[in-house]
């Protein structure tokens, strides 16, 4: 049996987004046992994966039980400094990275026996299977489709369906915030697409947020909307992801919301700006994504550089709420969401 170990240390977007790994591993070591290393903030998502068999925290006692293990293959998902210091103390026979041209950081480099350059032009789960693959040499593709649902207690589901009584025969999940300003639509944009939605098709919205701050501007979004809404405030990650699944759409920024969702069977539809929908928009066509220009015409492959300084936003905050609709409404009916 082979012991192979993850160091994917952080975000709850980042790690979702590279879960499809997992399933790789599995295509080919059935038998394999996987552990992941993670931050305490998350293990509770990484605990509830069915094909992970051990959590590791990245703490004082979780990189003491590290040292005690040995394994088979490491694989660097991360490729920055913090995680080379995790590379550094795991014991494993080979252990695999990004090469110089695509690593995050370059003292992971030094830690690393395999080092291999993957393109950063693609889908980042793909970015993130491509280095189990080329490591392995297989020409074959993963199936896209890999699906995993957190187990949660039959008291948590019987909130959920209490939630959902009395409601549309359409549910939609709106996940509005982001962590960066620059991410999130305009409050005109949101309310005007949102408008035109639930006059359109009348659905239930369940807005979601994660501090007070989001709770009162998802009020104030409320005002404008015509359809019933329920406010969602902070669930456990393990109940949002099965909240999600009971959706019959969920409507994000990039954001963790969007990545989360993308594991359920659950369709997306996605709204981006500072970064770009052919990377980061999850993989197949019953997830849509709009993508906003940047009106300096700043060039970039996967994220701008301005993501966190650029004062305007007007990539995502200049959208026009019409346009945004009419994108919208065309993949609606193309792929027969409902």
């Amino acid at each position: 049996m082979k012991k192979i170990i993850i160091v994917k240390t952080s975000s709850l977007g980042d790690v979702v987004q590279s879960f499809p790994v997992i399933s790789y591993l599995k295509s080919i070591f059935p038998n394999s046992s996987i552990s992941w290393v993670i931050t305490a903030q998350l293990s509770s998502i990484i605990n509830s994966h069915p094909l992970i068999d051990n959590t590791i925290e990245l703490s004082y006692q979780g990189l003491k039980s590290l040292r005690k293990e040995k394994f088979d293959y490491l694989f660097d998902l991360q490729g920055n400094t913090k995680s080379a210091l995790v590379t550094l103390l795991a014991k494993a026979s080979v252990k695999v990275g990004y090469g110089k041209r695509s690593v995050r950081e370059w003292p992971n480099l030094l830690v690393t026996d395999v080092k291999i350059d993957i393109s950063k032009k693609q889908n980042i789960s793909n970015f993130y299977v491509s280095l189990v693959r080329e490591f392995f040499k297989r020409s074959t593709p993963y199936v896209t489709d890999s699906k995993v649902l957190l187990p949660i207690s039959k008291k948590q589901k019987e909130e959920i369906h209490s939630l959902m009584k009395n409601g549309s025969p359409l549910n939609i999940m709106v996940c509005p915030h982001s962590k960066w300003k620059n991410k999130k639509l305009s409050f005109h944009t949101l309310s005007e697409f949102l408008s035109r939605l639930s006059e359109k098709y009348r659905p239930t919205f369940f807005l979601m947020s994660g501090s007070s701050q989001e709770t009162l501007e998802n009020k104030k979004l409320a005002s404008q909307l015509k359809s019933p809404v329920k406010y969602l405030d902070k669930l456990p990650i393990e109940v949002w992801h099965n909240f999600m699944n009971e959706m019959d759409l969920v409507i994000a920024m990039d954001s963790s919301g969007l990545h989360l969702c993308a594991t359920t069977s659950c369709p997306t539809y996605s709204i981006f700006g500072p970064t770009k929908a052919s990377v980061f928009k999850p993989l197949g066509n019953k997830h849509g994504a709009f993508e906003g220009v940047c009106p300096f015409n700043t060039n970039f492959n996967k994220q701008c550089p301005k993501l966190r300084t650029c004062e305007t936003g007007g990539c995502i905050k200049n959208i026009d709420p019409l346009a945004l609709w009419l994108h919208f409404e065309c993949w609606i009916e193309q792929q027969h969401i409902f």
